[in-house]
């Protein structure tokens, strides 16, 4: 469950971290009415092809991933979404969803009214241009995932996705001294990579080898974030993460 005292703490979290949000923007987005419900781990929280909700729903705990499936079955992973992401925020204007939301874990998703969200948006410019620079931020993530899938070797593709989920972790404040929880398979880092299980084993293996990593089930530590920054050829411009303020997001900056 999740520790928020309201559910939509997590989203006015999330809008903060894109842009500054004075407090009688915080107090407009927790007075939005809202619904809470929980999915098990594997269910399908968006499918390809839905029609347009009247509800926005984000994220409040667990993990879920965004992926489509080509005619042959064969899956692509394209996304994590943590805490405080939304699962279906195009819908504010796209008629139907063109990929599926799957629950990686046991989720609790929020659920708020659509209308009322998108009055927020022209009466409070600032969580409009929060949530512009959100879809924004999303778009460039999905242009650093593609060069990651299209021209780095596999090695680097492992190490590129492990450093960002560390730093997506840590921005949430879900991991300490360099560790958390790893709720992810190694088949879902496969489909993320355009790899195999066992091809993102063995880079796990070495990664861990030259002691950059450790993981031990369920937990995934950080030994030496700039060996592994190395390994991946990281750079934290795509994330954007000092859209607020100044943030160090690498090593030696």
């Amino acid at each position: 469950m999740s520790d928020f005292a309201s559910p939509v703490e997590s989203l006015v979290r999330k809008l903060a971290s894109r842009h500054r949000l004075e407090p009688v923007d915080r107090a407009a987005i927790m007075t939005l009415p809202y619904k809470q419900r929980t999915y098990k781990r594997g269910s399908h929280l968006l499918r390809e092809s839905d029609p347009k909700r009247t509800v926005v729903r984000f994220l409040q705990s667990g993990l879920a991933y965004r992926h489509k499936i080509t005619s042959s079955g064969a899956r692509q992973i394209f996304g994590f979404l943590l805490s405080g992401d939304t699962l279906d925020f195009q819908h504010i204007l796209l008629n139907r969803a063109d990929h599926n939301v799957q629950a990686a874990t046991a989720v609790e998703v929020v659920e708020v009214e659509r209308l009322p969200l998108e009055k927020l948006a022209f009466s409070h410019p600032a969580i409009g241009r929060a949530l512009w620079l959100d879809s924004l931020v999303t778009a460039s993530i999905l242009q650093e995932w593609l060069l990651n899938v299209g021209r780095r070797d596999a090695r680097s593709r492992v190490a590129h996705f492990l450093c960002e989920f560390t730093i997506r972790m840590d921005e949430i404040g879900m991991s300490r001294n360099g560790q958390y929880e790893f709720r992810i398979t190694q088949e879902h880092v496969a489909d993320a990579t355009g790899l195999t299980a066992v091809h993102v084993n063995r880079m796990l293996r070495s990664l861990m080898a030259d002691k950059a990593i450790a993981y031990e089930k369920p937990f995934f530590t950080v030994i030496d974030r700039k060996r592994l920054w190395s390994a991946a050829g990281f750079n934290t411009l795509y994330l954007h993460l000092d859209q607020t303020e100044t943030r160090l997001g690498s090593p030696g900056q």
